[in-house]
């Protein structure tokens, strides 16, 4: 289960990757998360599998800025604090503010550059070629 964006502008090739982008729910959160510490625009983000719409400009704005961050992106695994919850992942800019706050909370943080993980690179890669090329999609 998770969250299927649908291009409103379809390639003719069905299996396109332009054409859909899927993320698991758990992944949604983080790439959510991350559009939010962008400061993106989120209102158009249903966060259900309704079909609301996402209109062009928005998937244009969150793909510049999910592009503008990924040569200083960090990846911040937080482990559970109690054995029925798993581990939580955040993507996070390295201005830096925000990575310290995250230190003060826990003690156990494991923090690495995006660049450092090549198959997350290519998947947030794809995200912002699914958003620069959809011409706008709905939440499925």
């Amino acid at each position: 289960m998770g969250m299927d964006l649908v291009a409103h502008r379809q390639s003719a090739d069905p299996d396109a990757p332009e054409n859909c982008f899927h993320a698991n729910w758990t992944w949604w959160g983080v790439l959510t998360g991350l559009l939010a510490r962008l400061d993106a625009d989120l209102s158009e983000c249903s966060g259900s599998n309704d079909g609301d719409p996402v209109k062009e400009e928005t998937a244009q704005q969150w793909a510049r800025l999910v592009q503008e961050s990924l040569e200083y992106l960090y990846v911040v695994d937080v482990p559970s604090t109690t054995r029925a919850e798993s581990s939580s992942t955040h993507l996070v800019p390295g201005d830096g503010v925000a990575l310290l706050d995250l230190l003060k909370m826990e003690e156990d943080l494991t923090i690495h550059f995006v660049g450092d993980t090549p198959g997350l690179r290519k998947y947030l890669d794809e995200f912002v070629f699914f958003l620069q090329s959809c011409g706008g999609f709905s939440q499925f």
